[in-house]
């Protein structure tokens, strides 16, 4: 079975270290370079930032990240109970979404039983 973490924090900015340390511990016990790393962090504030502008009335930011064979898949979703268009039009035209693609790899949009989120992968060189 390949290590993975999930994580809840309240949908608020001063919450988004946390979210970025332990998604980085768990790319670091994959290998990931201190490189990837970086970008890593980047990527996940970017994607938890615009999740919080996206989607006003989420309550808890939900973080999923798992080893996979070649690195860390991630997903950050904003759970709310209130319907939200997701996603919003301009998101991939926008410069965080230009951010999250240039950092790590397939980055993409969908909606999670936790609600609207972001996913991506980062590849380890082990």
């Amino acid at each position: 079975m390949n290590p993975q973490v999930r994580l809840r924090v309240p949908a608020d900015a001063e919450h988004l270290r946390t979210v970025r340390s332990v998604v980085a511990a768990l790319a670091a016990s994959a290998g990931c370079t201190v490189d990837a790393l970086a970008d890593l962090r980047l990527a996940v504030d970017e994607a938890a930032t615009r999740l919080l502008l996206d989607v006003p009335a989420a309550r808890v930011l939900a973080v999923e990240a798992a080893v996979v064979d070649d690195g860390l898949e991630v997903v950050v979703a904003a759970s709310t109970e209130q319907a939200t268009a997701w996603p919003p039009p301009e998101l991939e035209r926008s410069l965080s979404w230009a951010v999250i693609a240039a950092l790590v790899r397939e980055p993409r949009t969908l909606t999670t039983h936790d609600g609207p989120a972001i996913a991506f992968r980062v590849v380890s060189d082990a």
